[in-house]
């Protein structure tokens, strides 16, 4: 496993073509909202609108700005799956073989045992209960590891890559859908 960082935007990143700024208020909603009190009320953080491959709105809300660290939880999802696609096609990165031929690090947790396919199509049993009121369970352990809350009075100390080390396998075998768990989706 590696250790992950903050990825500031290049220099020498090319600029979108633009089109007319899309104004959100302009927009009406089928039911009779504007986009702009639509995007107020579901307390977003950014918008990027783009129209016929031009950039027509970069928009930030809520203390978000372009710089900003942004939490993006199943957006991984679809980011690792299409970057594993390609892996896959080149023949780096092989579906049938363990997780642990590449994180070796896993060995001893529920990823221990499950193949790649398995992982890339989110079919592996963790022992994760997801109680957010318990101060003591595991999303707060979580919480803390990827440094979303101070550890306070938290029995934890470490980081997301030894978070993932200490889950277990759950009673049922990999290869079935599961209930959705943060810890693995």
């Amino acid at each position: 496993m590696f250790t992950g960082q903050f990825i500031a935007k290049g220099s020498l990143s090319l600029p979108w073509e633009t089109t007319a700024k899309i104004e959100l208020g302009d927009i009406v909603l089928p039911n009779g909202q504007s986009a702009k009190e639509a995007i107020n009320a579901s307390y977003s953080d950014a918008l990027i609108v783009i129209e016929n491959g031009k950039l027509g709105s970069e928009l930030y809300f809520n203390e978000t700005t372009e710089t900003s660290r942004h939490l993006l939880f199943s957006i991984t999802k679809s980011v690792v799956g299409m970057l594993a696609g390609i892996l896959i096609e080149e023949g780096s990165l092989l579906r049938d073989l363990p997780v642990t031929h590449y994180i070796p690090e896993l060995a001893n947790s529920a990823w221990g045992d499950a193949s790649v396919d398995q992982v890339l199509d989110m079919l592996v049993s963790v022992d994760f209960g997801e109680d957010y009121l318990d101060p003591q369970g595991l999303m707060e352990h979580y919480r803390v590891a990827m440094e979303w809350n101070p550890p306070g009075n938290v029995d934890y100390s470490g980081d997301p890559h030894s978070f993932l080390t200490r889950i277990v396998k759950g009673k049922q075998e990999h290869g079935h859908w599961y209930p959705w768990s943060v810890a693995i989706r």
